[in-house]
């Protein structure tokens, strides 16, 4: 691996990010059983996990199922060649519900509305101090402070998995809310961009958060106009790339730009 290019699951992340990871369990078993150790002796990172409890904690009350759209399972479908002979939803000009934006932003008001405020309130996260002039070195780029979000909804309207991402890092979490699935298989995230092409960003657990890095092609097709979904497939991931499993949970993606 590039040395200039670290690998995003042996950076510990900063603490208020550690807290809000810690709050929204989306750690592994050793990563929590840390985080608790550390609320015992460090009060800075106990006061931020309180901070995160108290904003986000809240929103568990205000899950709602929401229904999506069938134009939003047929272009997913179309995409990952499930079903390309499905028929498109009639040209005509979308209502309030049909509106692909309103139901990304309805999705969201769950479990990624609670992944975004945890994201938003990285504003605290210092800023790098001024660096004294040295020779010409290999150094990592500045961070952009990009972050998105998504919340990937089951067909019966109920949250399946939050996917937090962190674009200076190129990593990507999947966590499991619903689980239940064949356990001979394995969730597979595919993205979706403006093409309409699907491309796997990776397989995941069906039992727990699991973080990779997201791949450099990837990058630049990540946007609030591309989808998500998630199949379960062999385990290993889809054979020649192509999915064959049942799609089990989709949604859109919100960016953020944080404050440095």
């Amino acid at each position: 691996m590039n040395a200039s290019v670290p690998d995003p699951q042996e950076t510990p992340p900063p603490r208020d990010v550690l807290a809000g990871e810690y709050v929204l369990g989306v750690l592994d078993a050793p990563e929590r059983r840390a985080a608790e150790q550390r609320i015992d002796t460090d009060a800075a990172f106990t006061a931020a996990v309180t901070q995160w409890q108290q904003h986000l904690m809240p929103l568990a009350d205000e899950i709602a199922p929401v229904a999506v759209p069938e134009r939003v399972w047929v272009r997913i479908r179309a995409s990952l060649g499930l079903d390309a002979s499905a028929p498109r939803a009639p040209a005509a000009a979308p209502g309030f519900w049909e509106s692909v934006r309103t139901w990304r932003w309805l999705s969201a008001g769950g479990f990624a509305t609670a992944a975004a405020c945890m994201l938003t309130l990285m504003v605290a996260r210092p800023s790098l101090p001024p660096q004294t002039p040295t020779p010409p070195v290999a150094t990592a780029p500045a961070d952009t402070g990009i972050a998105m979000t998504s919340t990937l909804m089951q067909d019966d309207g109920k949250p399946g998995y939050v996917v937090l991402m962190d674009a200076d890092k190129q990593r990507i979490t999947l966590t499991p809310l619903a689980g239940g699935h064949d356990a001979a298989r394995v969730p597979e995230l595919w993205l979706i961009p403006a093409d309409g092409k699907a491309r796997s960003m990776g397989v995941f657990d069906d039992a727990q958060a699991r973080a990779a890095r997201i791949p450099d092609a990837l990058m630049p097709l990540l946007s609030d106009g591309a989808l998500l979904a998630v199949t379960m497939e062999p385990p290993g991931g889809a054979p020649s790339g192509i999915a064959t499993g049942p799609i089990v949970a989709k949604g859109g993606i919100s960016t953020l730009r944080l404050a440095p």
